[in-house]
């Protein structure tokens, strides 16, 4: 009996669902890996291009170059973020620990000023500071925050063989989706039910949009941050990456 192309075409549409259904209880977890792979694919697409015609059509190189690319753009910023933030971290700790162990001479002027003007102030003249009641209270906040801290460390250090899943995945989908991207597009245009004119033109408007997206929110956070940084550095607040 000869199947009808409608009751194929719906049949195979139903076993497509299904396997996304599938696939999303299974790789819910990576989900976020997926899509971002995905942004960084379409984004990097003209490097990529531009790569191949230096290597002659050849993918291989291309991709490879592309990939050294993308991970120079991500983690040149993520690695000095983290050395200026360890480093403002350690500066901190450094002299917490003078204040608070080695036990200043600053912080016995200060208290003694504070002191001072406490007994200049009406009903405010029995209350005296000690440095003991301040290193005591230093003491109590930098604990919870010493505990948070290591528990945070302990933290990353289990999510460890995660975090190596995901970037397997990441640059699994990266290096099959350069070489093969015509291939999937067609691949899309060909499961969908619309013209591929009209595939193409919502394909077009998707990545234009994404682009835009993208941009925009690197635009606007560089900004935020530039802006936050300058008054923080006018105002001479310490530490403020820490």
């Amino acid at each position: 009996m000869k199947i009808r192309t409608e009751e194929g075409r719906t049949f195979f549409y139903f076993l497509l669902l299904a396997a996304f259904v599938v696939s999303y209880f299974l790789l819910q977890d990576y989900l976020a890996t997926i899509v971002f792979s995905v942004v960084v694919v379409v984004m990097f697409k003209p490097a990529f291009d531009l790569f191949r015609k230096w290597f002659r059509g050849r993918e291989t190189p291309a991709t490879l170059a592309t990939v050294v690319l993308i991970s120079l753009t991500l983690l040149i910023p993520l690695f000095l973020i983290i050395n200026i933030t360890v480093n403002q971290a350690i500066e901190f700790q450094q002299q917490l620990s003078t204040l608070v162990v080695g036990k200043n001479v600053n912080l016995t002027n200060v208290i003694t000023h504070i002191n001072r003007l406490l007994a200049s102030v009406p009903y405010l003249d029995r209350y005296q500071l000690t440095e003991a009641e301040i290193v005591e209270n230093v003491r109590g906040i930098v604990e919870p925050v010493a505990t948070f801290l290591a528990n945070k460390a302990v933290s990353i250090g289990s999510s460890s063989a995660e975090w190596v899943a995901k970037i397997i995945i990441f640059l699994s989908i990266i290096a099959v989706l350069f070489p093969g991207y015509e291939r999937f597009i067609q691949l899309l245009k060909d499961l969908s039910p619309l013209d591929d004119r009209l595939d193409q033109r919502y394909i077009d408007r998707m990545t234009v949009m994404t682009k835009s997206m993208v941009k925009g929110v690197f635009i606007i956070a560089f900004v935020q941050g530039v802006v936050t940084g300058i008054f923080f550095w006018i105002a001479g607040v310490p530490y403020v990456l820490f």
